[in-house]
């Protein structure tokens, strides 16, 4: 519980300086293409879309990081990140892509 409740610290603390960065709430949602009650309750709530979040993350000009916005992101994109990999190795392919890179450079 107390990890959920710094999320929704993080995002509202995040949500917020985006809005500064843009000029405030309103345009903020324009730009994302949502209303600013449908900001206000993410901001509220602690749950951000992902795509929200790279649509923010692209309108701040990287001023707020995604792992801001979405805290769970990294973890996520680690574990597909790790799933991908034991995948390549286990067909074989992830050796041979290396050496391929390899032999480029």
């Amino acid at each position: 519980m107390r990890m959920f409740k710094r999320a929704i610290v993080d995002n509202i603390e995040a949500i917020n300086r985006a809005s500064k960065i843009v000029g405030s709430e309103k345009a903020l949602a324009e730009i994302v293409g949502v209303s600013r009650q449908r900001l206000n309750y993410w901001k509220l709530n602690g749950l951000l879309p992902c795509n929200i979040a790279m649509d923010i993350y692209v309108a701040t000009g990287g001023q707020v990081g995604m792992h801001e916005l979405c805290p769970d992101l990294k973890l996520t994109v680690q574990k597909f990140i790790t799933l991908f990999i034991a995948r390549q190795k286990i067909e074989g392919l992830y050796e041979n892509k290396l050496n391929t890179i390899h032999t480029l450079k």
